[in-house]
């Protein structure tokens, strides 16, 4: 019986895995054909990891980013992690410096999931990983943590000196629209910390639509978020497209409302198993940076 849910969970995870590509060329995007001499072997080895789904992240660039980021990408730009793939840019004011708000996106969302963190402090670094614990059990003490403001942040036992911090994030994995090198790809929208009202607020829109989630179109771009007592940064603002666009906030082809419906399916199935890894590692670190410096 075990052997069986294993199996359907594994088939569940190819299916969605299957829509990602073999390669992705940083910045471009663009996608590359296997080469000959690879096709032969293809999947060998990969058996196991199949079973597991590993979206990749959309990703906002904030000025507290590795210093090889800010090289390749400007202060606002959302960038598919970890692939380095831009999914829309920020244009740059007359000072050169990134402008308050970036291009948009078009996107569906497929499944929702809300995930509960413990955060290493960032001064802890370098003997601790970023992420000290992770959990999706609503019914678990983390979860109840973070939903309580006073026990947001708790004494590190190996440094009482610094603190760690109990995150809620807000998940949504979703698929781009109008871009030929993405709209296959299943992404996740993470909204935490700072942006978690924003995550808050794109529930509540959803719901107030009454359609499937899997049965929405939405728009999305880059926002400056200005100094409120914490610093500044940038965000994702989720709105409903704009009559310009002449994108319909509905998905309105029944075949692609169908397949959509099945990757809900699927997403949902490998969730209940615990199959799906958001992987936040480096926003986490970011995020302890602000937070060291009074951001975020």
């Amino acid at each position: 019986m075990a052997k069986s849910k294993k199996n359907e969970a594994a088939q569940a995870a190819k299916k969605v895995e299957e829509t990602l590509p073999a390669v992705v060329t940083p910045k471009t995007g663009a996608i590359a054909a296997l080469p000959a001499h690879l096709q032969e072997d293809a999947g060998v080895g990969l058996e196991d990891m199949q079973q597991f789904i590993r979206p990749a992240r959309v990703k906002v660039i904030q000025k507290t980013a590795s210093d090889l980021l800010l090289e390749d990408f400007r202060v606002g730009d959302l960038v598919l992690m970890p692939n380095k793939v831009v999914v829309a840019e920020i244009a740059a004011d007359e000072r050169g410096r990134s402008k308050e708000e970036g291009a948009p996106f078009f996107f569906v969302p497929l499944f929702f999931y809300a995930e509960w963190l413990t955060v290493n402090p960032f001064q802890m670094r370098t003997s601790l990983p970023m992420i000290r614990d992770r959990t999706i059990d609503p019914n678990s003490q983390l979860r109840a943590k973070c939903n309580n403001q006073n026990l947001w942040y708790e004494a590190c036992p190996e440094n009482p000196e610094f603190k760690i911090r109990n995150v809620e994030a807000l998940n949504f994995v979703c698929l781009i629209l109008h871009n030929e090198q993405l709209e296959n790809i299943p992404v996740i929208l993470s909204f935490q910390r700072g942006e978690h009202r924003t995550g808050t607020m794109f529930l509540s829109s959803i719901k107030m639509r009454k359609a499937a989630i899997f049965g929405n179109v939405f728009q999305a771009h880059s926002q400056y978020r200005p100094d409120a007592g914490k610093g500044d940064w940038y965000g994702i603002e989720v709105e409903n497209p704009s009559e310009e666009s002449g994108v319909s906030p509905f998905v309105l082809e029944p075949e692609q409302y169908a397949k959509f419906k099945a990757m809900h399916a699927e997403l949902k199935a490998a969730h209940e198993k615990g199959l799906i890894l958001a992987d936040y590692e480096d926003e986490t670190e970011e995020a302890e940076v602000g937070d060291s410096k009074g951001e975020f």
